[in-house]
């Protein structure tokens, strides 16, 4: 029978292997015959989600370049056992793997080292996976990621190891404590094709200047409180093209903090959403709805206002530019029959056989 599949060309193979649904189907294709086990191991290596305690699969990847040229999108997630040497020789391995994952479009780390990990060690865990000294190749590139995550915080080892990626379009960094990251790390030439950006203040003034952001989400940081701070929305400003989406947490908010959104990247902005780590001192009372409207205005291509959960509305005018709420929606009154409101109860225990709970 395997002979008569292996005659096939290796196009109709593909699409054979192409409708197994899982993982355990296409690993017993692999033990059938050498061809079949090269072809199902290109699906059977595309798309790969690591937990903590599958960490056999991250050493075969570093021992196997073959297996790991397969990988399209590779997402690992912790926690990892913080475990000294034995935490360290795993990273370098992680390293390895990714070295050898040179076709890949997306990689995600999530280790979760952060809560636990001091800054320097931090700093030890990003030298172990990305410097180029220890396991990734210094002439390792990927030409083809479009997207990577990751939860530990910028810093040169992972500037390194995103100079090798000019195709990058999506960036998220953790908020961990380091030592700040010089500019010089991340030269204008490195991640030319950025265009969406999730980071703590910090990591957005460094990246946002000179690049082609169009989103950008400022990430809470417990070492970073700036949120709206002029300094980071000037840094959002130099971007090479409009900003059109900013998704900010704050520590604070008020109209002022609205307007200097307004100067600094308001004219292309379509899309805002401002979540408020501590309470809004005049939200939601009636006069707090105004002057957030007044600002709302000077927005020309603003059409999504999100204020911690609070979803502004807003109307086209007769100039067909948008109208914000200016006072709190009332909801419309609910007419209730008086008979239903004493009897209603009844009538559904009765119907469904069951008890009212009061």
């Amino acid at each position: 029978m395997a002979s008569s599949i292996e005659s096939l060309p290796t196009e109709a193979l593909d699409a054979v292997c192409g409708y197994l649904a899982s993982q355990r189907d296409l690993l017993a294709v692999t033990r059938t015959s050498q061809l079949l086990a090269a072809v199902a191991q290109r699906f059977l290596y595309r798309e790969m989600v690591i937990t903590s305690d599958q960490k056999h699969a991250v050493a075969t990847l570093a021992g196997c370049p073959r297996l790991a040229r397969h990988v399209r999108n590779f997402t690992i997630i912790g926690p990892l056992d913080n475990g000294g040497a034995a935490l360290f020789g795993f990273l370098r391995l992680l390293g390895r793997a990714l070295s050898n994952m040179s076709r890949a479009t997306s990689l995600r780390l999530f280790l979760r080292l952060t809560d636990t990990f001091s800054p320097s060690l931090i700093s030890s865990a990003s030298r172990a996976i990305f410097a180029p000294s220890t396991t990734l190749a210094s002439h390792t590139t990927f030409p083809q990621l479009t997207t990577f995550a990751c939860d530990l915080n910028i810093d040169e080892h992972l500037a390194q190891f995103l100079a090798h990626c000019p195709s990058v379009e999506q960036l998220q960094f953790g908020n961990s404590m380091a030592r700040p990251t010089p500019p010089s790390a991340f030269p204008f030439t490195s991640l030319p094709k950025l265009n969406t950006l999730v980071a703590p203040s910090h990591g957005v003034r460094l990246l946002a200047p000179g690049r082609p952001v169009r989103a950008i989400e400022i990430s809470p940081s417990p070492w970073d409180d700036s949120g709206l701070a002029i300094e980071t929305l000037d840094a959002i400003s130099q971007s090479s093209v409009p900003l059109l989406a900013l998704d900010v947490a704050t520590p604070s908010f008020d109209v002022q903090s609205l307007e200097f959104v307004a100067d600094a990247v308001g004219t292309h902005l379509c899309s805002l959403r401002v979540t408020v780590l501590d309470a809004l001192e005049h939200f939601p009372e009636t006069n707090f709805f105004a002057p957030i409207a007044d600002v709302l205005d000077t927005f020309p291509n603003l059409w999504s206002f999100e204020l911690s959960g609070f979803h502004w509305s807003s109307r086209l005018a007769a100039d067909k530019r948008r109208a914000w709420q200016r006072e709190p929606l009332q909801p419309p009154p609910l007419n209730v029959d008086p008979w239903l409101e004493t009897q209603g109860d009844a009538i559904i225990a009765d119907d469904w056989g069951i008890g009212v709970l009061y």
